[in-house]
């Protein structure tokens, strides 16, 4: 069974970021795309 997923604007940002700069932060990351880090 498959399943589909749909990603919202946080998640392309997210993705975006992480593509270009796989190694940065947890809290840069946040900052970035205007969320809270989480632990």
């Amino acid at each position: 069974m498959e399943q589909s997923l749909r990603l919202d604007g946080y998640d392309r940002r997210i993705l975006d970021v992480l593509q270009r700069e796989g190694r940065i932060s947890n809290q840069e990351l946040a900052d970035r795309i205007g969320l809270s880090p989480s632990p």
